[in-house]
């Protein structure tokens, strides 16, 4: 082999081997959720206007996994809930949460959706790139009726945000994620004596959620929105015992912490 055949086959070497050395590790791992035994979070929890409060704590840590208890329990913001539903696991810069996503419709019965290692935040994913996704369906009688509700939940990494200030403090480098819940009613319906499938509610996000989370501090901002437009089927003499539109909004925002 002449001398710059040697050269070339060595630089390709060196380029394949730091290509596949990239592609196997993470291109970053801070550590936006620090899980020391014993560290806490407080944060005001606002829900159309009403002002409550969440402390969380970290209750158990075993390697890269822990849990979070809250006061009050249950929790009063919808994240607070999420985050101590069950286990959290830090790897290779997400972080990935197993528990339940509590879904309510006034005049239905609620139900959980079931989470499993889905990544809540990605430090290395892309601008708008899918993290986890899950579909379900659950059916709940009512007056008569059985609506199946199918659901799709989903978490979402968005661009990072530069800076960022809450309650009075300035936080810069965040990470922005998103976790989305889209949801269809259907129900049979005897119309003239034939059985037709009425869309209660055509496919809309029914649950958004905005969480922001800084290096070295955790979850600093959580905001929420549920709202869903159901469709106008009272021609067909069908009345459910749900309101036609709803709109609730919930920010939960830190107010101190201690990182032990």
């Amino acid at each position: 082999m002449s001398k710059l055949n040697y050269l070339l086959a060595t630089a390709l070497l060196f380029i394949i081997a730091s290509c596949s050395s990239d592609d196997e590790s993470p291109r970053t791992d801070f550590d936006y959720f620090p899980s020391s035994l014993n560290s806490s979070w407080n944060y005001d929890v606002t829900t159309d206007g009403v002002v409550s409060q969440d402390v969380l704590t970290i209750s158990n840590e075993t390697g890269s996994s822990f849990s979070l208890q809250s006061n009050p329990d249950p929790a009063n913001g919808l994240m607070s809930t999420i985050l101590t539903s069950g286990t959290l696991t830090k790897e290779s810069g997400r972080l990935l949460g197993s528990g339940n996503l509590n879904l309510s419709f006034q005049g239905l019965n609620d139900f959980d959706i079931s989470i499993n290692n889905a990544p809540l935040y990605d430090q290395n994913a892309g601008a708008n790139q899918e993290l986890f996704s899950t579909t379900g369906m659950t059916t709940q009688p009512v007056q008569g009726y059985d609506l199946n509700i199918v659901y799709t939940a989903r978490t979402v990494q968005q661009s990072d945000v530069t800076s960022l200030q809450v309650n009075g403090s300035n936080y810069s480098d965040v990470l922005y994620s998103q976790l989305i819940v889209n949801a269809t009613i259907t129900s049979d319906v005897q119309v003239a004596g034939f059985t037709t499938t009425v869309p209660v509610m055509n496919a809309q996000d029914v649950i958004v959620i905005d969480n922001y989370w800084v290096e070295n501090v955790g979850l600093i901002k959580s905001d929420v929105v549920f709202t869903y437009q159901l469709e106008d089927f009272s021609s067909l003499g069908v009345n459910l015992p749900i309101p036609s539109t709803d709109r609730i909004e919930s920010n939960q925002e830190l107010t101190a912490y201690n990182i032990n």
